[in-house]
């Protein structure tokens, strides 16, 4: 079992290992600012949704490793999505960059699950 320390969007810290959100957002996994002026982990957890929302995740493939290094395309990083609200559904979207109309790939995650 492996625990994470859990942070609301906005505010990521170094400890953090599941960002929280509570409607719409996109992350830049590449980016070393991703949210908070740090990088993201690798989990994100859907809590108290008012409606089906969006997580849009960027350059998923070339994610960091730490703050400085980032992983290359031949490497495999492992993801968490959990929807933890009782009602809505997190739709989850790989994008090459911020905002594109036609997603890599795209997940409905039910409400109660996580992949």
């Amino acid at each position: 079992v492996t625990a994470f320390a859990v942070a609301s969007a906005g505010s990521n810290a170094d400890s953090t290992g599941c960002i929280a959100i509570t409607g719409a957002d996109s992350f830049d996994m590449n980016s070393a600012t991703c949210d908070n002026s740090l990088r993201c982990p690798k989990c994100f957890i859907a809590t108290s949704l008012a409606a089906d929302v969006a997580l849009e995740i960027v350059k998923c493939s070339t994610g960091r490793l730490g703050q400085a290094a980032t992983i290359s395309t031949d490497y495999a990083q492992e993801y968490t999505f959990i929807n933890q609200d009782a009602d809505n559904v997190l739709t989850i979207t790989a994008n090459a960059a911020a905002g594109d109309s036609s997603p890599l790939s795209s997940y409905e995650l039910p409400a109660l699950s996580s992949v």
